[in-house]
């Protein structure tokens, strides 16, 4: 039976995806966008790597499991990576910027948000060889460990990026951390002492914990006359200022650390949340009306409102309007993105072809 809230849990998440994509300003000087951008992709991440079904992938042969996620995510990828590609292809032409540097830096790299897609992709294929290879879980989280906390502590413009830009290798800890949890959780014993209203008090204590303390240096960070962060971090989960990377490295290792925690107990805390449906730990309605529907529907059917939602910000921006018209900007954004909600929601299971590269769903 299908746990209705991580769908809820998903959909605030993509809420904030959406709210951080819609904002303007760039992260490093709008204090909404830092807020947001700096647990949402990690969250996200770790309950991806959560309802991964590691047995399935274990047993199954390697070409079964590529066929699957085939159809699942990279059919309906394919749609958007065109239509972005396409539209930045034809535009780059027409202003006599086209190249075949640019040609291949757009191959490598997708747009903006469409890196989560192919990325996950890549994740989940190396995830099956391992298995196949015994390489247990543990291992691959304690190796991954280091990354996220170097990427968000040190200046890492000249490590070079093979493919999709450097997230494939620094997010990678909290998809395994989510294959983790999930092999924690899955243990009757481990589970029910994690959700022991101890262990939920312990957790809480902890997120509010890591929480204050970022908090207090992202404060002083926006406080500071120098700026905020890094190039390198500027469009990624970050928390670090300029000042701790040219040459406090303690306070940089500070930052990270204290984004790190905050975002390895927030998952747990969630994860908690969304495991113990029968007890009153933060006992948050779960029923299919009002709010909750809406954000179940959104996180059930978060990939087709992932790939689309840019649209409206795409095109604005293009134009500028974001700039010249910011109101018109965001009510032409928001609505759009309303509109999206409410087509997606519509048309699942009408047409197949719809289905199919809209939802990644095909028959069986």
């Amino acid at each position: 039976m299908r746990n209705p809230r991580f769908d809820i849990a998903r959909g605030w998440l993509i809420v904030a995806v959406i709210a951080g994509h819609i904002v303007l300003g760039s992260i490093h000087s709008q204090p909404l966008r830092y807020a947001i951008y700096s647990f949402h992709m990690p969250l996200f991440i770790v309950l991806t790597g959560y309802l991964i079904n590691v047995e399935k992938l274990r047993t199954q042969p390697l070409w079964q499991s590529a066929w699957r996620y085939w159809q699942r995510m990279a059919v309906p990828f394919i749609p958007a990576l065109l239509f972005f590609t396409g539209t930045l292809i034809v535009h780059a032409y027409l202003e006599g910027r086209l190249s075949g540097s640019l040609l291949m830096a757009y191959a490598t790299t997708p747009y903006y948000h469409l890196w989560y897609i192919p990325t996950v992709l890549i994740w989940v294929g190396g995830l099956a060889l391992l298995l196949k290879l015994r390489v247990p879980l543990l291992a691959l989280v304690i190796l991954s460990l280091p990354l996220p906390i170097l990427w968000a502590g040190a200046d890492l413009v000249s490590v070079p990026a093979l493919l999709l830009d450097k997230k494939l290798f620094f997010y990678a800890f909290f998809f395994f951390f989510g294959l983790l949890l999930r092999q924690v959780f899955g243990q009757s014993k481990r589970a029910h002492a994690l959700l022991s209203s101890q262990w939920r008090i312990i957790m809480m204590a902890a997120l509010g914990l890591s929480v204050g303390l970022f908090a207090m240096m992202v404060v002083t960070d926006f406080g500071s006359s120098e700026g905020l962060i890094s190039d390198a971090l500027k469009s990624n989960t970050q928390a670090i200022n300029t000042q701790a990377i040219e040459g406090d490295s303690k306070s940089g290792t500070a930052h990270a650390l204290a984004w790190f925690a905050m975002n390895v107990t927030l998952s747990i805390v969630v994860l908690q949340w969304c495991l113990a449906a029968s007890s009153d730990f933060l006992k948050i309605g779960v029923s299919a009306k009002g709010l909750n529907g809406v954000l179940s529907m959104m996180g059930r059917l978060s990939l087709p409102i992932y790939l689309w939602h840019v649209v409206p910000m795409f095109i604005l921006k293009g134009l500028g309007i974001h700039q010249s018209q910011p109101l018109i900007y965001y009510c032409f954004s928001i609505a759009f993105t309303v509109i999206l909600v409410f087509v997606v929601a519509k048309f699942e299971h009408r047409y197949e072809l719809v289905d199919r590269l809209l939802y990644g769903q095909f028959k069986r």
